[in-house]
């Protein structure tokens, strides 16, 4: 039986090219085959699509990244940095809509300290 030949696509290699975070379609080009054989031989030898592989196999990097963030947001006093990090690492987003929000109009420093120190020392 004569068929299309075979593509070897090396699983090793593979894996290691997921550490940049490639696009279907980049990493077809780096194996010179066609997006559908890269998501057919994932699937077949690895049970899962390509965004499940390469979530899976690019999780060093992402660590290291996050590693280098918090890093700059703390090391060099980042403030752009720093909440970059908060809104991506946390829960905390300061974007969202509340329905009571304080202004500094309407609370008195002495108002801010009291509280604090009543938080304090219920602690």
């Amino acid at each position: 039986m004569t068929g299309r030949p075979v593509i070897e696509i090396d699983e090793n290699e593979l894996k290691e090219l997921m550490q940049f975070y490639p696009t279907l379609e980049e990493t077809a080009a780096w194996f010179k085959c066609s997006p559908d054989t890269i998501e057919r031989r994932v699937k077949t030898v690895y049970g899962a699509s390509f965004a499940e592989f390469r979530k899976f196999f690019s999780g060093k990097t992402r660590l290291m990244l996050k590693r280098k963030a918090i890093s700059k947001a703390l090391d060099e006093n980042n403030d752009k940095m720093l909440t970059y990090c908060l809104r991506t690492m946390t829960d905390l987003d300061d974007r969202e809509k509340n329905d009571f929000r304080l202004n500094a109009d309407m609370v008195s420093l002495e108002f801010i300290q009291r509280n604090f120190d009543e938080d304090e020392r219920n602690l």
